[in-house]
């Protein structure tokens, strides 16, 4: 059933009642609605200081309790007290223990004792509870370093007519019995305040301090603050703040005196993500003194946040030093924002007093500025900095280096500094680091002799060198730099061998042995272990995939260069011609294949075709000319498998020329794409017979076997019977792989025997 109300149907008294009623409705739910909307102002007006992350998250949240609890587990430096306030007072549901406890201790912080005595007085139902209240307090005023000043100041705020004699009279009991707090103590210094709290001008207080003995800490506290509160609209200037204060200097040594005796104004305790807010000048006057009593006065996280937001002027090393001397745990956020303001006009001591105490806790964009300024201005504590920040989670390590190298490379560094870098990301097992350096070196805008004088220092730099170093020092230099220095690339090579294939502890494990070889290449070879051949060519792998990306003219320069370190007499690695023709053949081999990878094959044999004309060019090596050839016949059959028997023909009166590239031909042959399987096994036999045929001389190569292996594994069902066949005759054929083919026909066996037998 409809509730909507219906207007009366007969009298015009009743259409006029019912237009009356209407009319009334209609106003008041205009007026909560504009009540609505005055509160909606309010809830704004109180969250528009907030920091953003925190004001967003509050944004999607609509349950009060949640949005307080929300902001609670934010740090109280980032937020006004109104704003805790503006919340409680707005809440639909009791707050539990937990987070009223939180709530107090929060606005404790900000020393909002009446709010907090208000909290209490609505919220705690026995003496139990108020003694709990009391606890929840004193361990506030240790953790926020106030316990000089803060007990005090809120037992002042209980003398108000909301809570009556016979509960002070708890409040006493409980500090004296639990804390051993004299009630005489309490007392006197409850009198003294009611005393002082008279007086209407600076004349009273000095008639009042001529006839009391203010010497104690408490009594000076009290004298002040309520002194400051009478004159703080006479604007007393620096001087005149100095004088007062000079009367009282014991008072500065207790942490948390300037929060407590200067006039409180808005954002007072908390960080306003505001541009601009209103300071009274008595507070700017104090915190300005506050700076002339250099080493003589502690300060807590409340007295910091006061000096800031009253003396926007403030020297930040000085109220580092006084806030951290104390000893009580620092504020993230003090530290944090004393940091960024010491990055702007402090000084390299300054801030490496800072880093060395408070590195854990600093946020990345100080952290960052702070650390390049060190790089930048001081190299030795440069070090001690950049160990800490090895030193942090590897995810933030991973973000914050690469920020710190683009603000230390903002500036021209010079290039011995750089090296010192490097240093710095080697021993600190940083490769990505490493990487970083040596592109912004080499994009950078540093002459040519400059970055070749670089390449030199690091590669005769023994503690840097690895394998892994060598590998992104040529990347650098032959691809971003384009310096191809023939002494520096085949000194490099060298080393990288070197590196890989270390003679004296491999040949070390050859004593004793009777073992013969013709070469000194098979020698190291035969005695390392798996694990060092496979770095060995792994390192050839990779240098050979550096050259390829490279041009045609510059690839030959590096093999020229490498060649002409191999006649030098210096290089020393293997000395035999077969020894320096295997390890060129195999880098050229790598070249090649990572140039047929690099694109279609067209533009594979074009590559390939300049690399063979410059290196005629050149006049380099003839070794690393043939193997060039020979891939470029691979990759032209591999292509297009008729060109082949072509090439045969087109060999047949110069059968020397191709005789070493026949095993590459028949290679490209094995692994065209223009082929199936079975395909291939009928041009490899075509092109076998070709051979006999034009009076070549060949026998098959082991290469050629791991070929013919892999496809009766990896395509044996697509293989047809007569393709079968043949192969194990070609593999019956070569020596040494009798036994092999021997476990294949017990395999092939093995499985028709199960076929049949299912």
């Amino acid at each position: 059933m409809s509730t909507r109300q219906q207007p009366p149907t007969t009298g015009l008294q009743g259409i006029a009642g019912f237009l009356k009623n209407l009319i009334v409705k209609e106003s008041q739910a205009l007026s909560e609605s504009i009540n609505r909307n005055l509160d909606s102002l309010d809830e704004d007006t109180h969250t528009a200081d907030l920091e953003p992350n925190l004001k967003n998250d509050l944004a999607k949240i609509l349950d009060t309790n949640h949005k307080l609890f929300i902001m609670l587990t934010y740090s109280p430096l980032l937020i006004n007290p109104e704003s805790y306030l503006a919340l409680y007072e707005q809440l639909e549901n009791p707050l539990d223990n937990a987070l009223k406890t939180l709530l107090i201790r929060r606005l404790l912080f900000h020393r909002q004792y009446e709010k907090c005595w208000k909290i209490c007085l609505e919220t705690y139902t026995s003496l139990t509870d108020l003694e709990d209240f009391l606890d929840v307090a004193f361990q506030a005023f240790e953790e926020n370093d106030n316990l000089a000043f803060g007990l005090l100041e809120l037992l002042i705020a209980s003398q108000t007519e909301e809570i009556n004699p016979g509960f002070r009279n708890h409040i006493v009991d409980i500090c004296s019995l639990k804390y051993k707090i004299s009630k005489e103590w309490i007392q006197l210094n409850l009198s003294l305040w009611l005393e002082l709290d008279n007086l209407q001008n600076i004349e009273d207080f000095s008639a009042f301090k001529a006839s009391y003995n203010i010497n104690d800490r408490n009594s000076q506290m009290l004298y002040l603050k309520k002194l400051f509160e009478t004159i703080q609209h006479n604007s007393p200037n620096q001087q005149e703040i100095a004088h007062l204060i000079q009367e009282h200097g014991d008072i500065t040594k207790y942490p948390g005196w300037l929060s407590v005796v200067g006039p409180q104004f808005a954002h007072s305790s908390n960080f306003p993500f505001l541009k601009e807010w209103k300071t009274p000048m008595i507070a700017t006057a104090l915190s300005k003194y506050v700076e002339t009593l250099a080493d003589s006065t502690n300060l807590n996280a409340n007295d910091v946040v006061y000096l800031i937001r009253s003396n926007p002027n403030f020297d930040a090393y000085q109220t580092y030093q006084a806030y951290h001397k104390n000893g009580k745990k620092s504020n993230k956020y003090i530290i944090n924002y004393l940091l960024s303001k010491l990055n702007e006009a402090g000084t390299i001591e300054q801030i490496n007093s800072v880093l060395a105490e408070h590195f854990q806790v600093l946020d990345d964009s100080p952290l960052i500025k702070s650390i390049s300024r060190v790089y930048v201005e001081s190299h030795q504590n440069f070090a001690s900095c950049f160990k800490q920040l090895n030193s942090l989670p590897q995810d933030r390590k991973e973000k914050l280096i690469p920020e710190f190298l683009d603000l230390a490379f903002s500036s021209p560094i010079p290039i011995h500094d750089v090296h010192k870098l490097i240093k710095q990301l080697h021993f600190s097992y940083n490769p990505k680091g490493i990487r970083n350096v040596l592109r912004k070196v080499a994009n950078g805008e540093y002459p040519r002799d400059e970055q070749l004088h670089f390449y030199r220092l690091l590669a005769s730099d023994d503690q840097l060198l690895s394998k892994q170093m060598v590998l992104e020092l040529f990347r650098s230099m032959l691809l971003r730099s384009n310096i191809y220095e023939h002494t520096l690339i085949g000194d490099m090579f060298e080393k990288l061998l070197e590196l890989t294939l270390r003679k004296e502890v491999i040949l070390a494990r050859s004593e004793g042995s009777n073992q013969k070889f013709h070469h000194d290449i098979q020698k190291l070879l035969f005695f390392a272990t798996s694990k060092e051949k496979a770095d060995f060519h792994n390192a050839l792998r990779a240098f050979g995939q550096t050259i390829s990306l490279m041009e045609a003219k510059n690839i030959a320069t590096v093999i020229y260069s490498i060649n002409e370190r191999f006649q030098s007499g210096q290089f020393t690695f293997v000395t035999s011609v077969y020894g320096k023709d295997y390890i060129m053949n195999n880098l050229m081999l790598e070249v090649m294949r990572f140039v047929e990878r690099s694109g279609d094959s067209t533009s594979g044999i074009l590559k390939m075709r300049d690399i063979i004309s410059t290196l005629n060019d050149s006049n380099s090596q003839k070794e690393a000319l043939a193997t060039a050839q020979s891939s470029l016949f691979k990759l032209m059959i591999k292509d297009d498998p008729t060109k082949a028997v072509k090439l045969l023909q087109l060999y047949q009166t110069t059968k020397a020329k191709l005789s070493g590239k026949i095993t590459f031909m028949i290679l490209g042959i094995l692994t065209s794409p223009k082929l199936d399987i079975n395909q291939k096994i009928q041009f490899f036999k075509s092109f076998l017979d070709k051979l006999k045929e034009y009076g070549y001389n060949y026998r098959i190569r082991q290469v050629i076997i791991h070929q013919v292996m892999k496809v009766l594994r990896d395509d044996k069902l697509k293989l047809s019977h007569d393709s079968k066949i043949w192969l194990f005759g070609i593999l019956q054929e070569v020596k040494g792989t009798k036994r092999v083919v021997e476990k294949l026909i017990k395999q092939k066996r093995k499985a028709q025997n199960s076929r049949a037998s299912n």
